[in-house]
């Protein structure tokens, strides 16, 4: 229903604004870990994915900064495309090689890309 989405919405407001620690949906609920992450991953896609840069960054450094995989790819990504940060290889490659020891593919394939072009 249109108040449902209404309020999912709000929490999802509250949730941002708190810092990610108020995230529960009810009182039986809890803000665990692994929920935050998926809270702040579906938070990354969806700026990414609206082209917002700056928002996506900073919730993708969070997760990298945990040591996700994914996070680092991402983070890499928009230093290797200069979106919404100055293009910078160094850093591209930084994220990617943290990435890579978590065995992602993807950021192995972009690593071999930045150190062997063509």
């Amino acid at each position: 229903t249109r108040e449902q989405i209404a309020e999912a919405q709000r929490q999802s407001t509250r949730c941002k604004a708190s810092g990610y620690k108020d995230c529960g949906f009810g009182p039986t609920v809890t803000a665990t870990p692994a929920r935050i992450d998926k809270i702040i991953r579906e938070d990354a896609f969806g700026s990414f994915n609206r082209e917002d840069y700056e928002p996506a960054l900073r919730d993708f450094k969070i997760l990298a900064e945990k040591g996700d995989p994914e996070g680092q790819l991402w983070i890499g990504y928009m230093y290797y495309y200069g979106l919404g940060v100055n293009k910078d290889n160094a850093l591209a490659s930084y994220w990617w090689r943290k990435s890579v020891q978590s065995n992602n593919f993807h950021a192995k394939f972009f690593l071999g890309r930045l150190i062997f072009p063509g």
